[in-house]
């Protein structure tokens, strides 16, 4: 069987303050199109994000153009995996998220 490649490709990478009280926590997110080696849209890849800190995760899909949105995360450093049958994984490691 030949193993294709997935391309992630992290459109934006956000960080957004939060609303005016001290109180409130900052958030950030992580928006992408993940894609093959020819730039086709990969519909129904996992995306999984992993905070380093305390190995929390989220997962979340990609539609059917490809693109997923992974908001609210926390500032503070991520792995993220990419899964989808007939290709192989790919990871980002240590992406920092900020605020602001």
């Amino acid at each position: 069987m030949v193993r294709r490649f997935v391309t992630l490709a992290l459109v934006l990478l956000v960080g957004v303050a939060s609303g005016a009280r001290a109180q409130e926590s900052a958030s950030s997110s992580i928006v992408g199109v993940v894609t093959d080696t020819t730039q086709a849209p990969l519909p129904g890849a996992t995306i999984t994000v992993t905070q380093l800190g305390t190995g929390l995760q989220r997962v979340v899909v990609t539609d059917t153009e490809g693109r997923f949105a992974m908001p609210g995360l926390r500032p503070a450093t991520y792995d993220i995996k990419v899964e989808l049958t007939g290709f192989n994984t790919t990871e980002l490691k240590a992406v920092v998220l900020r605020t602001g």
